[in-house]
């Protein structure tokens, strides 16, 4: 739940030759990086499970993580070499938008999914949502399946984290260009359209007449021609995106069309 709080204790040996103090830094760098743009559990890539920002007085900022890091392969004797699917931080793309005067997590977590599920919308022709990761289908109800390199799954190269701020929350975007979706030059140019999406988008307000317009509780799910389904996005004056259950696209309809659907 919100504002959960922990005690955690990090202990380290020496090892090889390297001191057990470098040793401990680069787990206390590896908590700082998980706390700042990573998140735990189920969708955690979508801002689900986020930690707070913590202090460590000797990580101070990204730029420290980076530097220990180097330091720790000198030490190790690493060999040069790259690994193309690494998640490497020096080729990390990252955004961040502030959200002032904004006080509710579960608003700051839909305003990540309205801004990831229209840039896909946008995208043209619609085989490039494959940057975005797989499973993933086109084309409307129900569908064409959309495959890559490594066939029908990879898991999405853009990282969500919401963070509190002292007068309301941030949502970062941490992205990590993919050397199969579809190849390592195409993911980059289309994860720095989204960071660019992220850091420019604006915020779209319910359509006159919603719940959330008069401020009644809006239902999680509606009736859409006798189909179950999700509004996942408010397209002004009047219309909404709708999506199935499973987070699916379907169509753009009227708000009216649609019926509460209620426990």
């Amino acid at each position: 739940p919100e504002k959960t709080q922990w005690r955690v204790q990090i202990s380290a040996r020496a090892s090889d030759g390297i001191e057990a103090k470098t040793i401990l830094t680069q787990a206390l760098a590896a908590l700082w990086l998980l706390c700042r743009f990573g998140g735990v559990g189920s969708k955690s890539r979508k801002g689900w499970g986020s930690l707070a920002d913590i202090t460590i007085p000797e990580l101070r900022d990204l730029a420290a993580c980076q530097r220990v890091a180097d330091e720790f392969r000198k030490r190790a004797k690493a060999q040069p070499g790259k690994v193309a699917d690494a998640m490497a931080i020096e080729a990390m793309i990252l955004a961040e938008r502030a959200l002032p005067n904004e006080h509710d997590p579960w608003h700051v977590l839909d305003h990540a999914g309205t801004l990831l599920q229209t840039f896909a919308k946008g995208l043209s022709p619609k085989k490039d949502r494959l940057a975005l990761g797989l499973p993933r289908l086109i084309g409307g109800r129900p569908g064409t399946p959309l495959n890559g390199p490594k066939k029908d799954r990879h898991a999405s190269p853009a990282h969500f984290h919401v963070a509190r701020a002292s007068n309301g929350f941030v949502l970062r975007l941490a992205a990590f260009p993919a050397a199969k979706l579809p190849d390592l030059e195409k993911s980059k140019a289309m994860l720095g359209k989204l960071i660019n999406h992220v850091k420019t988008q604006e915020k779209s307000a319910p359509p006159s007449g919603s719940p959330a317009a008069s401020g009644r509780t809006e239902p999680e799910f509606w009736l859409y021609d006798g189909d179950k389904v999700r509004i996942s996005r408010r397209v002004p004056p009047n219309k909404v995106e709708i999506e199935d259950e499973a987070g699916e696209y379907i169509d753009t309809v009227p708000f009216s069309s649609l019926k509460p659907l209620r426990k």
